[in-house]
Formats: structure tokens, sequence, C-alpha cells
């Protein structure tokens, strides 16, 4: 019996399908067949020789194996579907094509044309056939291969039980064939046979005909049963959809991709069209909503905005985006004459449609509920599975009525001002005439990147432009003021007031009323409102009008401002304010991110996405929490990369490649492209795998994957001492170690030099001089000091002292920074122990016996024993089994070295770690980095706003941290952040100024994990600080008391900083004494420390300030000012006189007077009097008086010499 059922699939599946078209028959195939007609086996398949009743004796009914009156190709020729005795159909006999034609899509052709989508599988019958590209050149469909074990064919697979493949009637090529979606044998329903077009006629959409007409959008892709149909140009020049590639197993297709799970791609009832037909939304097997099968228009209709009709109309702009689903729909031109909406192009992996666009962050582009017209549909606003709102997919109008407002109507009524201009998302909408006859506003246009939509105007920064909460009519709806995702305040999409009512004043109501007076004009944010007539027959404030030009609109007109004075915006990562002018100006650079008109430290950004920060690159940390300082650039930063010129040698990655400046410091120029991607300058490896290796590293290593020791494998740190691993899993054996001894020379620890010293015993009067040798270095502890015993005096008992170098001192504590050891301190040569440092993102497992895993330990010598190195392990989930840790010290008197194994959310730690120091702790913020104080070896002047850190999230499970700045390092475990601390949760943490000092200042952190785990081990930052101005000296005028003939001056000066750590400066040539120069000033660079100032006129007093400007920016707070005096000494005079209120009689004591604002300085006292009495030199000067409840009172006076100025002073009370 199984010999029967074999030849009857063999007969059924093989008979006219052997080989690929054209090839011979195989002979075994062919004496299989002849000794299965020989034998009389097929008597259970049926009496023709392409029928199969599916029988093996026992008697079960047989299906249908294709669509009848259909054809295909076979071995030879081709063959027809045909309904065979038993009453089933199946393929008939092979028909030979004629000589010098072969056959292609069931029909004999001179040449061929491709039938299907290469790769795409389809049902036929029970099994599957696969297109394949034939010896033709052209792709067919393949012989059909059999589900087995009880599966049925379903979407071109086998499975246990079938699904909905397409909708009943539908109508697709194949090829130039036609298919037909059909119920089938199973149950559900797929596609049937293709039915070859007429000679002379191509398949497009669905029909055959003269001509084809474009479908799709090339490149598009949609769901078709649960495979992806890509949208492809085919063999008659137009483009159509391809057939369907089925989704592996356990996936899903959904939005034209296939993954582990759907999403929701429109809205139930919504149509669109689809080439010359249209789809409408339906819920999937998958459970959600999705595109059906196109159904195509009959009766000559064409489709127009989801709907076959004799006639279309426009249904969008063209070029406009909008989203559909996880992908982005454009408005193009279609065949009909009409734009309408064209095919989706699904975004990229990891990306996400809004507002039009594929991005990785989406924002609400819609008020929830609103709706609004699109063509001749209407359109809701839907929370999506993005978690943002957006417009979904439109549902059409029925028959005979029309959309306005966001309605379906019978008649229309304007909805806005023709070519006004409002916010839509992140997009303009503009109020166009519609096909209807009336205005509506129509499909928004998203903004550039870089800009954001604010009042109608696509700008870089945006103002706030209603009141939140407020509400104004918007045609027949009402809009309501919302705070935007841009952090500014706009009117939100018009939710549609209900059959019957209309929009006045913001509400909904049954009979309206006059809100204003017609013609009146008001500002509504930087826009012009003007006072309307409705259609609703009362007066109402009509749609905001942007100005022209970008200006403002002021008291209920557009000026020639660009702002209105007193708002604020942001400007990128700055907060700008509108000055007096109407000009904006910036008042703060934001650390972290500028949100209406404020700085913010809450970010959420693009994990790896870089961005500018005035000159500063910065990258978003790895959890997408915070913008973390990456490099400052010597010219500017454009779109997150340093461009116009960098320090010659600069290394940097530029995605994929890293990039060197050239030479000449010009440009960065590409030298490398990265297989699996750069960070840091380097390219990232895949991983390592060492079984019974031996090999040399040092430097940092990155790794995408897993590093794995085994096998009696070992690292060899090499000649740079130190050896830093990322990765994602380290797995070190019982048998496999990394050697760094004697590696190490960090010079913090470095013992002393052999050198001569004195001593002198208690008692003798006099030093004698012993050769000292080189003490031990130190790390985790110090080293050993080195003496000598030095002849000196008989003193008590003793003619000896002892002279002494004390050992390398201890450093590196309590932070999680790990460090090479020490050498010795006559060591020309390393002996200190080195560094390994291993960072593993997930799991860490060292397990050990006997051998060393690692050791980092010192070398004894003569020039001064080494101290052990440092060793660092960190990972979220540690697991160390009777590890080998060695860090201990060279010799006898070498200084312990450091280990530091630090974990996150899991840790089982069993070691054997010798006589280190050793520290165990949950891992603190590893990359601390700051946007106002970047570089911790460079100083920054005092006249910042605020402090601003940030790093990346530690581990999974932390709670929060726990932070302190002081201005030392710690130097016992009392002086790391614990619960004396303050307490703080997120990434990112922004203090005043204040908490600063001049000097170097420390900021610690400590993790937070889980049941209050505090951390021991700290991280930290250090900030230095400068309050000191500039020094100046004058070599034309050296003595600020003296007067000189010299009008010339000649001026210089020196940093209290180094050079480096200054970009320039800014100065002033006045009379005043007290001038402090600012950003407006004149400025000079750094090299520029001297100045001259030619000509000065003789007997004059000046002053020159000058304040210098860090590489971030900031001022010194206070500037240093220098008093040159010009000409032959004037002499000198006096001005004397009383203060009084100039609304009564009554002195005023306290008043304190200056001359030239602080060249010299009285107080009135002993009832209003006050005197500079015969001290002041001969000349003209500003006097001014202040006392607090006063206004400043200031007069010009002139000194004679050998004569008093008298000058009474009245001072006038501030107005309350």
């Amino acid at each position: 019996m199984m010999s029967i059922m074999l030849s009857c699939r063999l007969v059924r599946s093989k008979n006219n399908h052997l080989l690929k078209r054209g090839n011979p028959m195989n002979i075994r195939t062919i004496m299989l067949i002849a000794a299965s007609i020989w034998f009389g086996w097929l008597s259970g398949c049926g009496d023709s020789p392409g029928n199969n009743n599916n029988q093996d004796g026992g008697g079960q009914n047989c299906v249908n194996q294709c669509t009848e009156g259909t054809k295909q190709c076979s071995a030879d020729g081709w063959q027809a579907c045909e309904k065979q005795s038993n009453g089933c159909t199946d393929w008939g006999k092979s028909t030979s094509c004629p000589t010098g034609q072969i056959c292609s899509g069931g029909q004999c052709r001179k040449n061929c044309l491709n039938q299907c989508t290469l790769g795409a599988k389809q049902c036929s019958g029970q099994g599957f056939q696969t297109c394949e590209q034939q010896n033709t050149g052209c792709t067919d469909w393949s012989e059909v291969t059999d589900c087995e074990g009880g599966k049925i064919c379903s979407g071109g697979q086998c499975s246990g039980q079938c699904t909905n493949q397409c909708t009943e009637g539908a109508k697709q090529c194949s090829g130039n064939s036609v298919q037909t979606c059909e119920k089938q044998s199973s149950g559900c329903t797929d596609w049937g046979s293709a039915q070859t077009c007429p000679n002379g006629e191509t398949c497009s959409g669905g029909n055959c005909g003269g001509k084809c007409t474009d479908q799709c959008t090339e490149g598009a892709k949609q769901c078709s049963g649960n495979g992806v149909q890509s949208c492809e140009k085919q063999s008659n020049g137009c483009t159509d959809w391809g057939n369907a590639i089925a989704c592996a197993n356990g996936e899903t297709c959904s939005g034209g991709k296939c993954g582990g799970k759907c999403t929701n791609q429109c809205t139930i009832g919504s149509k669109q069209c689809n080439g010359s037909g249209y789809q409408t939304c339906e819920q999937k097997p998958n459970g959600c909503t999705d595109w059906s099968s196109i159904l195509n228009c009959t009766n000559g209709e064409i489709c127009s905005g989801g709907n076959c009709v004799k006639n279309c109309v426009n249904q969008c702009t063209e070029g406009a985006q909008q989203c559909s689903g996880t992908g982005i729909q454009k408005c193009e031109k279609q065949s009909t004459g009409c734009t309408d909406w064209g095919s989706t192009i699904p975004c990229q992996q990891n990306q996400i449609c809004s507002g039009g666009k594929c991005v990785s962050q989406c924002v609400n582009q819609c008020t929830l509920g609103s709706k609004q017209c699109s063509g001749s549909g209407v359109q809701t606003c839907e929370k999506k599975a993005s978690g943002c709102t957006d417009w979904g997919t439109t549902v059409p109008c029925a028959t005979g009525k029309i959309c306005s407002g966001g309605n379906c109507v019978q008649s229309c009524v304007n909805q806005c001002t023709e070519n006004a201009k409002q916010c839509s998302g992140t997009g303009v909408q503009t109020c166009k005439k519609q096909a209807t006859g009336c205005t509506d506003w129509d499909t928004p246009t998203a903004c550039a990147t870089g800009e954001i939509c604010s009042g109608g105007r696509c700008v870089k920064s945006c103002v706030n432009q209603c009141t939140e909460g407020a509400k104004q009519c918007s045609g027949t709806g009402v809009q309501t003021c919302e705070k935007k995702p841009t952090g500014c305040t706009d009117w939100g999409n018009a939710v549609p007031c209900q059959s019957g009512q209309t929009c006045s004043g913001g509400t909904c109501v049954s009979n309206c009323t006059n809100q204003c007076t017609d013609k009146a004009t008001r500002c509504n944010g930087t826009n012009l409102q003007t006072c309307k007539k409705q259609a609703s027959g009362c007066t109402d404030w009509d749609t905001p009008q942007p100005c022209a030009n970008g200006n403002a609109c002021v008291n209920g007109a557009c000026s020639t401002s660009k702002c209105v004075k007193g708002d604020k915006r942001c400007n990128a990562n700055s907060v700008e304010e509108c000055d007096n002018a109407g000009n904006w100006q910036i008042t703060q650079v934001c650390p972290q991110v500028c949100s209406g008109g404020a700085c913010s430290v809450s970010a959420q950004c693009t994990p790896n996405a870089r961005q500018c920060n005035g000159t500063n690159v910065e990258e978003c940390n790895a959890t997408g929490t915070a913008w973390l300082y990456l490099r400052t650039c010597q010219n500017q930063c454009t779109a997150g990369a340093c461009t116009g010129g960098c320090t010659a040698g600069a290394v940097r990655c530029n995605g994929a490649d890293i990039e060197t400046c050239k030479t000449d410091g010009s440009a960065y120029a590409k030298t490398k492209t990265c297989a699996n991607g750069c960070i840091r300058g380097y390219c990232k490896e895949t991983s390592l795998l060492l079984d019974n290796k031996t090999v040399t590293m040092d430097g940092e290593h990155f790794y995408t994957g897993d590093i794995i020791l085994k096998n009696n494998s070992k690292i060899t740190v090499g000649t740079k001492g130190w050896l830093r691993i990322y990765a994602a899993n380290v797995n070190i054996d019982a048998t496999s170690s990394i050697i760094a001894n004697g590696k190490g020379n960090h010079p913090d620890g470095k013992g002393a030099a052999a050198t001569r010293k004195g001593c002198r015993y208690s008692g003798c009067s006099h030093t004698d001089y012993g050769n000292v040798p080189a003490s031990a270095g130190g790390y985790g502890t110090q080293g050993t000091s080195s003496s000598t015993s030095v002849y000196n005096c008989y003193s008590g008992g003793s003619r000896y002292c002892t002279a002494s170098n004390p050992g390398g001192k201890i450093h590196g504590g309590y932070f999680s920074e790990i460090r090479m050891g020490s050498s010795g301190g006559g060591c020309s040569s390393p002996n200190g122990g080195g560094m390994v440092d291993l960072i593993a993102a997930n799991k860490m497992t060292i397990t050990g016996i006997s051998n060393n895993n690692i050791s980092a330990d010192g070398v004894g010598a003569s020039c001064g024993d080494g101290s052990g190195g440092g060793i660092r392990l960190i990972a979220e989930d540690m697991n160390l089994s009777q590890s080998v840790l060695r860090a201990n010290r060279g010799g006898s008197k070498g200084g312990y070295g450091r280990i530091k194994i630090l974990y996150g959310s899991k840790n089982s730690i069993v070691t054997n770690t010798g006589s280190a120091v050793v520290e165990k702790s949950i891992i603190p913020p590893l990359d601390l980095k700051s946007s106002t104080h970047p570089d911790s070896n460079k100083y920054y002047n005092d006249n910042f706003k605020e402090f601003s850190i940030a790093w990346t999230r530690p581990f999974s499970s932390i709670v929060g941290y726990y932070y302190k700045i002081n201005t030392s390092i710690p130097s016992s475990q009392s002086a790391v952040p614990s619960t004396q601390s303050t307490f703080h949760t997120g990434e990112t943490l922004s203090k005043t100024a204040s908490a600063l000092k001049a000097g170097n200042n420390y900021f610690h952190v400590v993790s937070v994990g889980p049941n209050a785990t505090i951390g021991t081990v700290e991280s930290m930052f250090k900030v230095k600080i400068n309050s000191t101005p500039v020094t100046i000296k004058s070599t034309s005028h050296p003595s600020s008391g003296t007067w000189y003939n010299q009008t010339t001056i000649f001026l210089n000066w020196t940093n209290p900083i180094p050079d480096a750590d200054v970009s320039g400066y800014y100065y002033v040539l006045d009379k005043y004494a007290d001038t402090i120069p600012d950003k407006t000033d004149k400025f000079l660079p750094t090299k520029d420390k001297n100045i001259l100032f030619a000509n000065r006129p003789v007997g004059t007093i000046w002053y020159f300030h000058v304040i210098a400007q860090d590489t971030q920016g900031y001022l010194t707070k206070k500037a240093a000012h220098y008093k040159i005096q010009i000409g032959p000494n004037p002499g000198y005079g006096g001005i004397s006189g009383e203060v009084r209120d100039d609304s009564s009689p009554t002195t005023i004591d306290g008043v304190k007077i200056t001359l030239n604002r602080g060249l010299q300085s009285t107080t009135s006292s002993n009832g209003g009097k006050y005197f500079f009495s015969n001290n002041v030199y001969a000349g003209t000067y500003e006097l001014r008086a202040t006392k607090t409840g006063y206004e400043d009172y200031v007069k010009t006076v002139i000194v004679t010499k050998g004569q008093n100025t008298s000058l009474n002073i009245l001072m006038k009370k501030k107005t309350p």
C-alpha cells in the first residue's frame, strides 16, 4: 500500500516537473515511473496521468489541485488544469511548445517573462511551489512539493491549520497571469492558480489589458496573508506587487515587515486606494489591524480616496507625507490624474513613523480625539503603538457626503482663511480651497530636520503661542491650547462640534453670539488674529496668521521686531530672551536640554546619538537618559561632529569610520572603515576565543561579543603595561590566565631615587652625610622607606645617625579608577605590577583552583622593589569561583597592589586575592561627564551659572545614588558618600555655581542598589576653578601712582592659569576705575597678551581693564585694572558739600560718593557732610552718589588746582 501511495504522489507531483524546465529526464526517475505503470501500481491513482484521487484504497474524497482553465509550464511544454473523472481538478497532459518557443507563464513564447518573485512560495493543491530561476533565464514556479504528516498548505507554507491569506474575490498579478483569491478545500482563502493573460495583453493591478499602469511605489512593502509583498518593476515596465515571501516560523507580518509581534496598521473601517483597486482595514488572524487584499474597481470606475468612483478628486498635496501604521505614505499624482496617497514604505528596523517621518523617538502629532479631513474622508487622532498620538487612516465618507471640518456632511462650510497656517504635530498645515469648494486644512508638511513648528512656522526654536488650557474656535470645531513636545504652548487640533452645534467663543453651542468687533485685531502668540464674520453668522476670532519675514505681533499689529520683550525661547541648547530692541539674546547655555524657554536636567535621547552644544560634541548615554560630553571642537560643531578644522593627528569615530585630522589641521579624513562599528577611535572586534593559545596584548580593546580563555590559554600584557577589555561576557577557565607582572610605572607612587643625605644624632653638633639607596614603590600600601647609617659623633653610647628616603606613597584608593603599580625609586625600567581591567556588559565567569587566573605582581630589584599592580573586574553578573587574583608587592619592601571587584544585579564571589588591598562593591557610575566643565585637567573661570554632570546607569537594578561635592580626595572609607550625603535619582545633576570653590573641587558619587545596598567604591570627577584675574604690567607706565610724559601706553599681562586653559581676553580703556569688560567689548586671542594705545591726551587718568575667557567661554567674576597717568602732575584740588533729601531739608548720612566710579570715594556723615580735601588731581570727573532707597545722583565736576569745588547733592527717593 505504501508503494501505491508513493507512486501516486510521484506521478502527480513529479511527472511534469521532474527537473528544471528544458532539462532531460533523470534516467532513474523514468525507470521508476515505467516500473510503476508496468506493475499496475497506478490503479489507485485514477484513470488519467494527471489525475489524483488521493486514494489509497480507503475511498477518501479527492481535493481540487488547481483552478480549472488555468495553465502552467511543464518539463517540455504546458498543461491545463482540467476536471478529472473523480470530480476534482488536476493538471492535464503536457502539450509541447512549437520548435523555437519555450513555455513561460503557461504560454508558449519566443522569449520568456518573469512569472514570480524569486524565493516566493505559493500553495498548489496539497503542496507548495517555489519561485525559481529556470534554465530559460526567467523565474517561474517549481514542481509541487507535497505537505507531509497530515499538514495542509496555507500561504505557501505547510502547517497544522490554515489561515485566510486574502480577501475572497480579490485579484492580483503573478507575472503575466491573474490570480484570484478563492476559498480552498482547507476552508481558508488563498490565491488560486494563475490564469494567463491572452496573447498581446499584460497583467496590471490584477486585470489583463492592452497596457499597464503603475500600481504601487517601487520599494514599498505590504502584508499578504502571513508574507511580505514588495512593489517591483515588472517585465511590462510598470510597477506592481510581487509574490509574497512568507515570514519565518514563529513570525507574523505586520506593516510590510516580518517580526515577533504585530502592531495595528490602520483604523478599522478605513479604506485606501492601492493601484487600480482599494483596500479595507481588517483585523488579521495575528490580532492586529492591517490592510486587506486589493479589490479592483469595476464597471469603468477608478479609485479615489478609498472609494470606487466615476471621477476622482485630489486627496492630498503632492509631495506631502503621512504615517500609515509603521511606515510612510507619500502623496503622489496617480494614473487617474488626481493626487492620492501612495504605497506604504516601511520604516527601517528600530524606527517608527511619527509625523510623516521615520524616527527613533516619536512625538505627539495631534490632539487625541480630534478629527480632520483627508481628501474625501475623515482621519481621527489616535494613540499609536509607539505611545504617541498620530492621525489614523482615512475613513471615507458615505456616498453623497463630503468632509468638512473633520465631519462627513451634506454641504461644507469654510473652516479657515485661505493661505493661513497652523502647526499640526511636527509640521505646518496650510488652509486651502478643497475640491468641495470650501476652505479646510491641508495635509501637514513636515518641518526640515533640526526645525520645529511654532505659531504656524518652521523655526529653530519655539515660543509660547497661547495660555495652556485656553480655547478658541477653528471653523466648526474647538481648539485647546496645549503644551507641545517642543516645550512651548500652541493650539491643538480642532475637535469638531456635534451635529446641530457650532463653535462660538471656543465653545460648542446651539446658537452663536458675536465674540468680537468685525475687523478688530489682536495678537495670538507671535501671530496676528483678525475678527471676522464666521459661517455661523456671528463674529469670532479667525485663524491666527504668522507675520511676514518672521516678525512678531506686538499690540495687535505685526511689528518689525522678531520677538516680544521678555519672551523666552530655546535655541538648540541655549535659552534666549527677547531684549528691548525686539531681538533674541542668549542668556544661558543649558548643560543638558532646553525646554519651554528654560534649562532642564531631564534629558531623553536616542542611545549613541550625537548633538552639538556650542562647540562641544555630546553623545547620548547607553540608557538614553543623559547627554555626555565627548569632545570640544577646535572651530565649530555641526550636526554632532567637529567641522572647520581640527588638531593634527586627532582621531575620532564618524559612524563606522575612523577619521584622523590631516597634518595641516584643515579637516578630518577617513582612514579606516570598521566592520563592527567604531568607538573612541578604535574598531570594535567581534569576539576573542583563545583555546590552548598564548598571545600578547595591551591597550584598549572593544568586543561586541564574548572573550573566552580555556585549555591553558594565556594573555601576556605588553610593553604599555596595561590591558583594558570591554566585552559582552568574559569567561576564563581554571587553567587559563592574564599576566601583567612587572609592567607598571605609575608616577604617583614611585619610590625615591638613591641620593646622598645628611643626618645628625641627638647630642651631636654637626651633620654628616651618607648614600641612601632608592626606596620601594607604593600603591595600595606605602612602599618601605630606605635608609643608611652615617658615622656622626659619639653621644650617649652611639656614633651613628640614620639618613632615609620615604617609600612611594599610597594612591588610587576608594574610587573606581584602577591604575598600574609604581616602580622603585632608582629603576629606569618599570617593575611595579601592571594593570588588567576587564569590563563585561553582562556576565563574567572566572574559575580558579591553584593557578593565577589574573596576576599583576610587582618585581623586587636593587633599584627599589616595585609595588603590586591593579586588577579591576566589572560585570552586571559577577561569578568568581575560587578565582586566584594576585597583585602582590615586589620583594619584601614594595607596597601592595589593588584589586577592585565591582558587580551589578548579581554576584557570587569566592576568590583568593593574596595580600593585595581588595575593594568589593556594587558598580558606581563609570563615565562621569560634565558638559559645563568637561576637562578635569583644565581650569575654568568662576563666572558660570551652574555645574552639570551626567553619566550612564551602571547596572539594571539600581535604585539611585548618594553624592557630595568637596575639595578633597577620599583618604578613608568614611570619606566616601553614604547616608549622610545627598540622595539623587536619575543620571543628570545640576548645581549652582556656589557649590564649587576656587581651586580643586571633587564630585563624589556611589550607587544605591536593591535592599538599600550602598556602594563602598565611589567615582570621582575633578573640577578646577579659577577666580584670579590676570596680572597687568606696563613698561611705558610702570607705576600706577606716577605721572609720565609718555603719551603712548604699552601694557602686557600674565595668566594665573596655563595659557592653554584660556581662549582669549576682553578689554576696555576708559576713565573709570571699576569697569568690568564683557563679551560686547573688544576681544584679543590667547596669544596676544600685550597691547599698545598711541597718542593719549596729556593731563588724563586712564584705566585699562581686562578679563580672561576660558575654553568654555566663562569669564572671571573680577577683572584686572591698571591705572595710567599721562602728562606732568596737574596738582591737587578738592570737592566738598552736603547731601540732602530733595523733598525736605533733611540731611542724609551714609551716602557713598565716588569719583570716576572708584578712582576715589568717601561717605557723608555728621549732618550729611562729605569732603575730598585737596587730594584730587585737577581735571574733570564723574561724581556719583548712591544709597539704598534713593536714585543714583550723577554729576560732572571740574576740579581746579589749589581750589575747592563746592557741590551740594540732592537725593531723590525711589518710587515704591
